[in-house]
C-alpha cells in the first residue's frame, strides 16, 4: 500500500506508482468520490476519457455505505485453512 501525506496548504502528492498505474500526466484533472465518511475514490478525467469511466464513476457517486443492511448474525464458527481455498477444475 502506499500513502501520501497532506501538506500545511492541504495538497497532497500522488506517488509515482499511482500516477503510472492510472496513466495521470501533467494537466489532468482528478475528480474526488466520497463513498463514506472514511473511504474516497478518484476518477482521472483526461482528454481520452471514454463511456465506461463514466459508467464508473456514476456508480460510485451513487454509492451509498447506508444502502447496505445487514441481515442475520455473523458465523464465527472456525474454518480449516485448506476450506479458504477455492478449488480449481481443468475442464
Amino acid at each position: 500500500m502506499v500513502s501520501s501525506k497532506v501538506d500545511s496548504k492541504m495538497r497532497i502528492r500522488i506517488p509515482k506508482e499511482v500516477r503510472d498505474a492510472l496513466g495521470i500526466r501533467e494537466g489532468d484533472a482528478v475528480r474526488w468520490i466520497l463513498i463514506s465518511s472514511k473511504i474516497a475514490g478518484l476518477m482521472v478525467e483526461s482528454n481520452e476519457e471514454g463511456e465506461e469511466e463514466e459508467k464508473i464513476l456514476d456508480f460510485l457517486v451513487n454509492l451509498s455505505s447506508k444502502k447496505i443492511k445487514r441481515t442475520g448474525k455473523p458465523d464465527y464458527a472456525p474454518i480449516s485453512k485448506s476450506d479458504l481455498w477455492l478449488s480449481v477444475q481443468d475442464d
